[in-house]
């Protein structure tokens, strides 16, 4: 092989490894909450909250803490809402859509 050849592989294998980790983490939104409201079980108070998604997993943080983790499916609704939110049915969040997302989060829906 050329050195330059060996070069390029060389930079094209730099640049993937730091690509990688960026495309691996989790996506992170916020989320008000107006009102109490439960899911998959768990209360949440009204106020503001962080979603973590990973992938089939949503975890719902208040500042630090944890308040509950979920799994469910992704749905494509064919729009993308204006803004992060959820739908319920008797006061249980029954799906999460996100802003600027065609898909929706059903929880529970594995």
């Amino acid at each position: 092989m050329s050195k330059s050849l060996v070069r390029i592989v060389a930079i094209l294998a730099v640049a993937v490894a730091l690509v990688l980790p960026a495309a691996a983490k989790s996506n992170t939104k916020s989320l008000n909450i107006s009102a109490p409201i439960s899911i998959a079980g768990t209360q949440l108070p009204a106020g503001d909250y962080k979603l973590n998604i990973d992938g089939d997993t949503i975890t719902i943080e208040k500042g630090n803490k944890v308040m509950a983790t979920v799994t469910g499916t992704w749905d494509d609704r064919k729009h993308k809402p204006a803004a992060t939110g959820y739908l319920t049915q008797q006061d249980q969040i029954q799906e999460i859509y996100i802003q600027g997302d065609t898909r929706v989060f059903v929880v529970g829906s594995k």
